[in-house]
């Protein structure tokens, strides 16, 4: 096998049925090499049931068998045969032009790891891209991703895209579909790539050639648009959830510390028990994701050495005993009660309700921060394992 560096740059692209395209293709691909006089490499990952594997062959391009059709598996598969140190990813449908590659290798000789397309700051031909596509479902996906995860990228579905093999490699894609595309801007976010997009030329398919889009059928946009709101979300996690529990938990619990030991008013509106135990619901909600949030920044975070101290075991089994205990001395009263009244509770309580509400409200964050401390160490140490070996 040839050693990696033996070619200066690798064009990997998935194809699947394109005969009509690929010959031109790869002239695009080898003008766009001469042109910066570069050594390049073309990967062609194949999943085609036409002669697209046999002209490439003819051609004499690498070519890599995909039985599992999608985007992903396709790049997935194909990774271990890169043999430079940057590579370019797009489609073998001449809807992007290869042969002018010129700013995406400056960007990656600059020290870009992560380079984007950007359609609409570029040239869209008319026709290339349906009205739907180009005014609502790729702005409002890409509009998501950002508030999201506040990236420099705008055109989130642009499949043109240059990456360095080690960044490539890093981002470990699982995605088997169009979702790949997602994935590798939310994890070039974490993984703190240095990115950029550049503005490129996209056209319309060529004569005799049906798109992937239109073959699968019309729904085929939408469930394109609903996985990558679906990888947002899955990948988003720590982003989302960690925000929002602050919030919850900033806006809750102040009052519930006001409400610890009987009704207030605030502002001129009464706060009553109704009022804590929704205000409980809002803190215990909060907290729960606020949890979710950074046990999942388990699986984002690029090195973690240690676990955070209050998630540690020593230290979150004394969080634990302690709120145990307080919650305790707050349900005391009410048990109290209960059984100077023959175990049964009058119609009619005082502080003792309110006691037992924080009482609760303490057992439940205790027991929460032993369980996700639990499930933080064992995902940690998992993890150091996986790294180690």
């Amino acid at each position: 096998m040839l050693k990696m560096d033996n070619f200066d740059i690798t064009v990997l692209v998935p194809t699947l049925n394109e005969e009509i395209t690929i010959s031109k293709f790869i002239d695009s691909c080898r003008i766009g090499f001469k042109k910066l006089n570069l050594n390049g490499q073309i990967i062609i990952a194949d999943s085609s049931s036409d002669n697209t594997s046999k002209i490439a062959r003819e051609k004499n391009v690498e070519v890599v068998i995909v039985p599992q059709k999608g985007l992903g598996n396709a790049y997935k598969a194909a990774i271990p045969y890169i043999k430079s140190q940057y590579v370019i990813l797009g489609d073998a449908d001449l809807t992007y032009d290869f042969s002018n590659i010129e700013m995406f290798y400056n960007k990656l000789k600059e020290g870009y790891e992560f380079i984007v397309g950007n359609r609409f700051k570029g040239y869209i031909e008319h026709g290339a891209m349906p009205k739907s596509h180009q005014y609502f479902g790729s702005p409002a996906t890409s509009w998501l991703l950002n508030l999201v995860f506040q990236t420099p990228v705008k055109d989130i579905h642009c499949g043109m895209r240059a990456v360095t093999t080690r960044a490539l490699k890093r981002m470990n894609l699982v995605s088997k579909s169009w979702q790949y595309a997602s994935e590798m801007i939310i994890k070039a976010k974490h993984l703190k790539l240095k990115t950029t997009e550049i503005p490129i030329s996209f056209y319309k398919d060529k004569q005799g050639r049906i798109s992937n889009l239109k073959r699968i059928g019309f729904w085929a946009p939408w469930h394109a648009g609903w996985i990558t709101i679906q990888t947002i979300l899955t990948w988003g996690i720590s982003q989302i959830f960690i925000p929002l529990g602050y919030v919850l938990i900033f806006l809750s619990l102040p009052l519930l510390v006001i409400l610890y030991d009987g009704p207030a008013t605030i502002m001129k509106y009464e706060l009553s028990l109704h009022s804590m135990m929704f205000l409980s619901l809002i803190f215990q909600v909060g907290f729960q994701l606020l949890m979710l949030g950074i046990v999942s920044k388990l699986f984002y975070e690029v090195t973690i050495n240690k676990p955070l101290l209050f998630l540690q075991f020593n230290y979150s089994i004394c969080i634990f005993i302690t709120l145990m205990i307080v919650s305790i001395f707050f349900l005391s009263p009410i048990f109290s009660v209960f059984h100077e009244n023959s175990y049964t509770l009058p119609n009619k309580l005082g502080y003792e309700s309110y006691y037992a509400v924080t009482g609760i409200n303490l057992m439940a964050l205790g027991t929460a921060i032993f369980v996700y401390s639990l499930l933080y160490n064992l995902i940690f140490i998992n993890r150091k394992n996986v790294e180690t070996n």
